[in-house]
């Protein structure tokens, strides 16, 4: 099945030059819109806030759309009034749960009917604006039909609450029936009924009663305490920094380290997906790979200090926290041929654990000035 995770790049254009003179002509005659400069009018600038409230004003009233098309009927294509009537006419506004993305993608579940839809991103993947490790998310949006494919109008409000491990469940075993039997929806209008109605209900109630109103960093700190999970204790940790410290290490020393952090879970980071900064930072499977060199980190807390200054480096809404077990990370390394960063330090010459994935070693390294 062919990839459609985002429209091909000349459709992508075509949308904003579709979408932005109609969201500014509705923005500039919305009895609720902020007064706008002249200049931005001319540009049609609206931010992404600001987008989302006009969207949400269309899909609300769509007989806008209608006096669009009648007052500017001159100025348009004919493809674009296609477009336009399109929406108009086949538009989904609602709440969905995202469950995962696909090779074709991302999966939407109307939480309305339970129909389930395949939907592309417009010129950057969903993954971008909401990352598989919040998945599954509930979500605001509005699916329009777009050129053959299905797409949202690019404003989504996420509820902040997150869903236990039953419900992914719940939701697998809902995708995969629809895969077996020709029920995942690629465009609108569709002619794939609806779920029964009572047993949809009586599923969704399940899902939405399991919810968990928290936000991704209160889940996380309650899976640590998850008693499978092998979190350094703070022994552990004072043995690994009086050994830093030491000006030599003996064979009896290095296999103490070693013992600590084979049998240890290390903290990494999951960075938004960004074309931009896609050499210098990227996940390899689910660890932070940053310009060759793979991080992990001793302490939630170290973690944590490295996002905030990643943060600086690189733009995005989301970063997920990782707990990988050491050994895991070694395979990685080696795999890739490269080296894993333990607890980088702030200070330059300051000493920090080093594995090395060719030599299979762990060394004591330290951090020169760049």
């Amino acid at each position: 099945m062919k990839r459609v995770i985002i429209l091909p790049e000349e459709d992508g254009k075509k949308f904003f030059e579709i979408a932005l003179p109609a969201l500014a002509w509705v923005r500039k005659r919305d009895g609720k819109s902020k007064a706008a400069s002249k200049r931005a009018w001319m540009n049609q600038y609206l931010d992404a806030k600001e987008a989302g409230r006009v969207w949400k004003a269309i899909w609300e009233r769509p007989e806008l759309l209608d006096k669009y098309i009648k007052r500017k009927g001159d100025d348009l294509s004919e493809e674009a009034k296609r477009v336009l009537l399109d929406w108009r006419e086949n538009f989904i506004f609602g709440e969905f749960i995202v469950a995962k993305y696909l090779d074709e993608g991302a999966v939407f579940i109307s939480v309305e009917d339970g129909r389930i839809y395949l939907v592309s991103g417009i010129t950057s993947p969903i993954e971008e604006s909401l990352d598989e490790n919040l998945l599954p998310r509930q979500v605001k949006t509005c699916l329009i039909p777009f050129l053959g494919h299905l797409i949202y109008d690019g404003a989504m409000e996420a509820e902040p609450v997150a869903f236990i491990p039953k419900t992914v469940q719940i939701l697998d075993e809902i995708l995969r029936d629809a895969q077996e039997n020709g029920k995942l929806i690629r465009n609108i209008p569709s002619d794939v009924p609806p779920p029964d109605r009572e047993q949809w209900q009586s599923v969704l109630r399940t899902i939405l009663s399991d919810r968990k109103h928290t936000s991704p960093e209160e889940a996380l700190l309650e899976s640590l305490n998850d008693p499978d999970l092998n979190i350094l204790s703070k022994h552990d940790l004072s043995v690994l920094d009086k050994m830093l410290e030491k000006p030599h290490r003996t064979d009896e020393d290095w296999n103490e380290i070693k013992d600590i952090l084979l049998d240890a879970d290390l903290f990494t980071i999951q960075p938004p997906k960004s074309k931009a900064n896609a050499k210098r930072f990227r996940a390899v499977d689910g660890i932070l790979c940053e310009d060759g060199v793979l991080r992990a980190f001793t302490t939630l807390e170290k973690c944590q200090a490295y996002m905030q200054k990643l943060s600086k480096k690189i733009w995005g809404r989301y970063y997920g926290v990782n707990v990988i077990s050491f050994y895991t990370m070694m395979e990685t390394a080696k795999r890739e041929k490269t080296r894993i960063i333990i607890d980088e330090p702030e200070n330059v010459f300051k000493h920090f654990f080093l594995y090395d994935g060719e030599t299979e070693l762990i060394t004591a390294s330290l951090l020169s000035p760049k």
